[in-house]
């Protein structure tokens, strides 16, 4: 936030601003993160349009919210499919249980495909990118 714009700011909006950050990287409304702020919406709307890198700094937020979620969805995917497997494979357990949980394992792999495309499109990608940055300098 550049100076003129923290000058206008109370110093109540100022230690409001990691509150709102938080609510809104979270995905509250932006009533429910003024509300969590202490500040009315009025003022949350003019925060956000005073200051252009609190929207960054929402967005930034999120991202390493979403990391975090991946990281911890990648460490708890090998003992919820060895629990699947588990169940596909014990004949005492109900058909339609060990159906649907045959069901929920090939449904995670055939999501998981198009995002392992996404992924090689995103690199091959920043590849290009790079190299053109390299050229433009050159």
């Amino acid at each position: 936030m550049n100076e003129t714009n923290r000058r206008h700011l109370r110093p109540v909006r100022l230690t409001a601003r990691p509150a709102i950050v938080a609510a809104l990287a979270a995905g509250a409304s932006q009533d429910e993160a003024a509300a969590a702020a202490g500040v009315s919406r009025s003022t949350l709307t003019r925060m956000l349009g005073a200051d252009p890198e609190m929207r960054t700094e929402i967005d930034q937020a999120r991202v390493a919210m979403m990391d975090d979620l991946a990281s911890r969805l990648n460490q708890l995917a090998p003992t919820a499919i060895d629990t699947l497997g588990q169940i596909v494979a014990n004949p005492d357990i109900a058909a339609s249980v060990r159906v649907r949980a045959a069901e929920v394992i090939l449904g995670g792999q055939r999501d998981r495909f198009p995002i392992l495309q996404v992924i090689d499109r995103l690199r091959a990608a920043e590849a290009h990118a790079a190299n053109t940055d390299t050229r433009e300098t050159a």
